[in-house]
């Protein structure tokens, strides 16, 4: 079994979630303000960020939810912007699977959209036994 969740990030110690929810007119799947409990540590980074549809996260490849996350963004590209001097923008992948198998394969096409866009990508890995 290999599936993904896919979500695009802004992480600063100036970010204030509530404004950028305002700002983009976009529902957050998570949040988290500077201050929150992080375990036994109190955050020190407010987080928004946005996976597009929080009733169903997981994805079937990266590709997938990378193209969906960047066609609903796109049109937002400008306001998205005016946050990079205060936070960090990124899209967050969570890889899951539960044996040995290839790694991503990521399109021209879709590294294309991903340079023009602008922020990094970081995939966080996790192995796991199947469900």
């Amino acid at each position: 079994m290999l599936q993904f969740t896919v979500a695009f990030r802004m992480q600063g110690k100036e970010l204030d979630p509530e404004a950028v929810t305002r700002d983009l007119g976009l529902e957050p799947s998570l949040v988290h303000h500077v201050g929150d409990r992080l375990g036994h540590r109190l955050r020190n980074e407010a987080v928004w960020e946005y996976n597009g549809d929080p009733e169903d996260e997981r994805w079937a490849s990266i590709e997938e939810g990378l193209v969906f996350l960047l066609n609903e963004l796109f049109p937002l590209r400008k306001k998205i912007d005016k946050y990079r001097s205060k936070a960090n923008l990124f899209f967050w992948v969570g890889q899951f699977q539960s044996g040995l198998s290839g790694g991503p394969v990521f399109s021209p096409a879709l590294l294309r959209m991903l340079g023009d866009f602008g922020v990094q990508v970081f995939i966080d890995c996790y192995f796991g036994a199947e469900e």
